[in-house]
């Protein structure tokens, strides 16, 4: 099996513009993409996000580098991008 091609700058701006679209309806607009595909992208962009903001939360705290990443590691295991989680991906 071939690794899924990366998506595209272009492919992604159509993504984030239709964040109330069901992901069959963003598919007519992604032809080149699954339904799996599209909601596993959004759920990363999702968490990328997410991550952004508990980031500049940590460093408004004045956390530590080593703790900061510690926490960043602690937050995608949980969310199954690290290995230990129950449903890993391949790292980020």
């Amino acid at each position: 099996m071939s690794a899924p091609k990366p998506w595209t700058e272009h492919e992604t701006q159509i993504l984030n513009s239709m964040p109330n679209k069901t992901e069959r309806e963003i598919q007519k607009f992604l032809p080149g993409r699954s339904i799996n595909s599209i909601l596993q992208r959004r759920l990363r962009t999702t968490s990328n996000t997410e991550l952004a903001d508990k980031i500049a939360f940590w460093k408004s705290c004045n956390l530590t580098a080593d703790e900061i990443t510690w926490k960043r590691r602690k937050f995608l295991e949980k969310n199954g991008v690290y290995g230990s989680a129950p449903c890993a991906g391949g790292v980020a």
